[in-house]
């Protein structure tokens, strides 16, 4: 049993949970794995039932996006991933990224007190520096199932990091100065996801109100060019609508967005 998993049960079983949220009710702990998105896609494969999530210890090859690898510290985060099929959720599959950075920037507010934000879109950051990332990938099973690979690393209780992160990256325990409870975070976080997935529309405006990126300068790739704009919206499907530096208007879908001040 690893020690998170020894730390749910003790908060579970003192909280008087009646019937949980969705996502608490298959849940599997892994000391250790490659990706808890490769391991959802391993479970789909063979017909894992929706809202299942698989929470790892550590990773060895943990993922992030454009496929950069994400920095997992034995023990010290919460590197989490859901598998979701999108006809049993109300949410559009385009969403899932959004709401779920809304859930984890709720959570940790919840929590910590922090004044953690949204960097679209898929970043949650305290100040300048990144405290979680999210990645949603979508797949087929090999009998053409259609799912969702939601994936959430949070850094928690981690002290250091690679040089190369140190500038970029914190962790809820180098903002507040105390260790923080990782189950309790992941309950926190599972039931805002609960609520999230059941509304029949995102709630957008929610979203907006957490979003560090709009109203701030940015760059941003289109067709191997860098252009430079400002964030004005979030679309209803989670775009980024931007107002580039010749007046023009530009919704953007994917790809890398740097953010004026961040990072």
């Amino acid at each position: 049993m690893t020690l998170l998993e020894q730390e749910w049960r003790q908060l579970t079983q003192a909280a008087t949970v009646a019937e949980g949220p969705l996502f608490c009710r298959e849940i599997h702990f892994l000391s250790t794995v490659d990706s808890t998105n490769e391991e959802v896609r391993r479970r789909a494969e063979q017909q894992a039932p929706h809202g299942s999530v698989y929470v790892a210890e550590q990773q060895t090859r943990g993922k992030g996006r454009l496929g950069r690898s994400w920095f997992s510290a034995p023990g010290a985060g919460l590197y989490f991933s859901l598998l979701l099929y999108p006809e049993k959720i109300h949410s559009a599959p385009s969403s899932f990224t959004l709401l779920a950075g809304l859930a984890v920037c709720r959570a940790i507010r919840a929590l910590t007190n922090c004044p953690a934000m949204i960097k679209w879109p898929n970043d949650i950051v305290i100040g300048p520096k990144k405290i979680c990332g999210i990645l949603a990938e979508r797949s087929l099973t090999p009998l053409g199932q259609a799912f969702i690979a939601l994936g959430i690393g949070i850094n928690v209780n981690a002290g250091v990091f690679p040089d190369e992160l140190q500038k970029k990256c914190s962790s809820l325990f180098l903002e507040t100065g105390r260790k923080q409870n990782r189950a309790a975070l992941f309950l926190q976080t599972l039931s805002y996801l609960d609520k999230l997935y059941s509304q029949p529309e995102a709630p957008i405006a929610d979203y907006a109100a957490l979003c560090v990126t709009l109203g701030r300068e940015i760059c941003y790739s289109r067709e191997n060019q860098i252009l430079l704009g400002k964030a004005i919206q979030i679309l209803p499907n989670g775009e980024l609508l931007v107002l580039r530096s010749d007046g023009r208007e530009e919704v953007v879908s994917s790809g890398e967005v740097s953010v004026q001040g961040i990072y």
